[in-house]
């Protein structure tokens, strides 16, 4: 009798994780918040404004309490992205291209300039506007959270 309640209890087990495999891969990939968000770039009636604030909120939301940017530094990084995007043509890879990197910098450590490259390459291909600009308030949030990058020190000019 022991031996046929196992047998039940294991093959019970095993068929609710095939159901929970299952279920997990006929999932549709759900998208994040801050992806919603960037792709409300593209659309005609939202506004500027409203789409930096949420940019902010969601990039607040997604950083380490530890290592969380100051608001206004990611403020300043959102309104010159929504800026310099708004309405511009953008591929769905950019736009991941562009979450990826947001999603790096709120990291305590790696590598801001690799991160930085991506943006401004998603900047460029999309025509926008001053992506200097919005590449360097994007190296301030970075910053913000893990400090400066190194740098080699150049050596200082000898006088004669």
């Amino acid at each position: 009798m022991k031996v046929f309640v196992t047998l039940v209890l294991v093959a019970g087990s095993a068929l609710a994780q095939g159901y929970q495999r299952t279920q997990f891969v006929q999932q549709p990939k759900q998208a994040s918040a801050l992806s919603v968000t960037l792709k409300s770039l593209r659309v005609p009636a939202a506004s500027r404004a409203s789409i930096a604030d949420e940019l902010t909120e969601k990039i607040l939301a997604l950083a380490d309490r530890d290592h969380e940017p100051a608001r206004g530094v990611v403020s300043g990084f959102a309104n010159d992205l929504v800026n310099a995007l708004y309405r511009r043509v953008t591929t769905d890879k950019q736009l991941e291209d562009l979450e990826l990197s947001i999603k790096e910098i709120l990291r305590p450590t790696g590598s801001t300039s690799r991160s930085a490259g991506r943006v401004r390459e998603v900047l460029r291909t999309a025509g926008a506007e001053r992506p200097d600009v919005v590449t360097k308030s994007f190296i301030s949030v970075a910053e913000d959270v893990r400090g400066p990058d190194d740098s080699p020190v150049e050596p200082r000019a000898r006088f004669k």
